[in-house]
């Protein structure tokens, strides 16, 4: 697969988990195949955001792999991140845009229109989701796989599924058309979180749906 087509693999960072716990498991898939390493801690001060993000970039910076943080431009451009990831309440993309044009800027997304606006107002990519059934939403109905497909025909940036993707069912994400998946539980609460890691990377740079993946 070339450069260019590279299906990109995000790490959520969960904020429950003790903080070595948490670095240890974005070092390991860091090492192993992750492309962005998403910060997310909507309790955490400015401050506690900045240091935890700076503990990440020590690790993924020399790795290659890229930093962004969820929500926070301030933070993200304290730390001096990769990326910013807006969150559906988050400032308009346009804006935040504007106030860091630098930065990468991702967009998470529920619903086709909101697909749209983001990538018209400038985003790198959309996230969208969530697809299947995840404990982060509890009580939620998933959007699933043909609200995926509807909004990677619809928009002319990359989409990046999230939500309760594994290892057995992101063949039928990019089946889907997504150019990448973000996932949490799958790797942080996997007993080792580097080799669930190295099973997502072989999937997502795998040419066409590999046999068996969902």
């Amino acid at each position: 697969m070339e450069a260019s087509e590279r299906r990109v693999l995000h790490l959520v960072t969960d904020p429950r988990l003790p903080r070595p716990h948490l670095l240890d498991a974005v070092r390991a898939a860091s090492d192993n195949g992750v492309d962005w390493v998403q910060v997310r801690d909507h309790q955490a001060t400015a401050r506690e955001l900045l240091d935890l993000t700076r503990d990440v970039l020590a690790i993924c910076r020399p790795r290659g792999v890229r930093v962004a943080v969820n929500d926070r431009i301030d933070v993200a451009l304290a730390a001096d991140a990769d990326g910013i990831q807006l969150g559906e309440h988050g400032l308009p993309a346009e804006i935040a845009r504007r106030l860091a044009p630098r930065l990468c800027l991702g967009v998470s997304v529920h619903d086709l229109p909101a697909a749209q606006q983001a990538a018209a107002a400038g985003a790198d990519w959309v996230t969208f989701g969530h697809i299947f059934a995840t404990p982060s939403h509890p009580g939620e109905p998933p959007r699933g796989l043909e609200p995926l497909a509807e909004v990677v025909q619809a928009v002319g940036v990359p989409v990046v599924a999230i939500g309760g993707i594994t290892a057995d069912n992101v063949g039928a994400v990019l089946r889907a058309g997504a150019r990448g998946v973000a996932v949490i539980s799958a790797i942080l609460d996997a007993p080792d979180p580097g080799a669930v890691t190295r099973v997502l990377r072989r999937l997502l740079d795998s040419r066409g749906a590999p046999p068996g993946a969902d």
